[in-house]
């Protein structure tokens, strides 16, 4: 008979299974809202480049071009998200949206908020 146990009891690999598992459900729900947050991020960097080449003259141009970019990302839904407003000299552009995280236990809502001043 052995006195020691070799390798791992049932429990500790079901509970190593459990937590594994509960990662896995978790990021399979983050993973999407980061894909989103770095398009959203890319969208305001290229309007940034675009304004510093070529500035915009209003608002309402400003829109088409959010239009524009969300249009070639699939991402039409979100343009109620992106206000445009005049501040001082430039613009600002702010992106405000929330997502939820399902945790199992709870609900979560996650916000996500970005901002841009263009001069």
């Amino acid at each position: 008979m052995q006195s020691k146990q070799s390798g791992a009891s049932v429990i500790s690999l079901l509970i190593t299974l459990v937590v594994f598992s509960y990662g896995i459900y978790v990021g399979l729900q983050y993973f999407p809202q980061f894909i989103e947050s770095g398009t959203v991020n890319s969208i305001l960097d290229n309007i940034e480049k675009n304004h510093r080449t070529t500035p915009f003259r209003d608002s309402s141009e400003i829109m088409r071009a959010i239009k524009r970019q969300l249009d070639i990302n699939l991402m039409n839904n979100m343009e109620d998200k992106f206000y445009v407003t005049r501040k001082g000299d430039g613009y600002l552009i702010k992106v405000n949206y929330k997502r939820e995280l399902d945790l199992y236990y709870k609900r979560k809502m996650v916000n996500y908020e970005k901002k841009l001043i263009l001069k």
